[in-house]
């Protein structure tokens, strides 16, 4: 049993690894913390590519915790440190890709955080770096410390959930997997610091990107 146990542990944790280091294809490793595209992930991509398909650059992959962001200056991926150290998700792995979306800013003055749009993608484990485009269903409405940290619901083609449009769809048919989602990014970092509000329409997220695209035009992108 305590081998059994210590082989499933083994098995996830390799997994975990061979996830983390796994990056789409075409792209540059700098070092052990920074990679480069041959663009420009901020601001060589467009937002949206049609009504509801949007470009999303995907920085975490599912089932990794490893926390990695595109960065503001220069438009790479690097891996985010705190105080000195490559931060790591205790909490447990991400239940879900994630990534932002290029060309977007919420600004503070606004009540934002200054940062691009946050999306979540359903579906398999995609590698880190990868840009897809993916339909837009929804809205995780969530504040941060009291910042709006909205995150876009899309849905990649070779997932179960791309016959839905619309996120209340998934809610009518299966609410478990919304549920978890929703209580993992309102956890992860402690108690009382991410606040969940609701899940909205494939219209108010839509909106949102449009809303966020416009902000990006006026005030750019500024690091913290």
């Amino acid at each position: 049993m305590r081998l059994t146990i210590i082989l499933i542990l083994f098995n996830l944790l390799t997994l975990n690894n061979s996830l983390s280091s796994e990056l789409a294809k075409g792209l540059k490793k700098i070092d052990d913390y920074k990679i480069k595209g041959k663009k420009n992930f901020l601001s060589d991509f467009e937002a949206l590519v049609s009504d509801n398909l949007a470009n999303i650059v995907i920085e975490i992959p599912k089932n990794t915790n490893q926390k990695w962001e595109v960065s503001k200056i220069d438009g790479s991926l690097e891996h985010e440190f705190f105080m000195g150290t490559p931060r790591i998700i205790n909490y447990g792995n991400y239940p879900v890709n994630y990534g932002m979306i290029p060309k977007t800013v919420l600004p503070i003055n606004l009540g934002g955080d200054g940062d691009p749009l946050d999306a979540i993608v359903l579906g398999n484990p995609l590698p880190r770096g990868t840009v897809l485009k993916a339909k837009i269903i929804g809205l995780l409405k969530m504040t941060d410390t009291g910042e709006q940290d909205d995150k876009i619901v899309a849905v990649q083609e070779d997932s179960i959930y791309y016959k839905f449009n619309d996120v209340n769809e998934i809610l009518e048919n299966d609410d478990q997997l919304l549920i978890e989602i929703s209580e993992w990014f309102e956890s992860y970092k402690g108690n009382n610091i991410v606040s969940f509000i609701n899940y909205s329409s494939q219209n108010e997220a839509i909106n949102l990107i449009k809303f966020a695209s416009k902000n990006y035009i006026r005030y750019g992108v500024r690091p913290r």
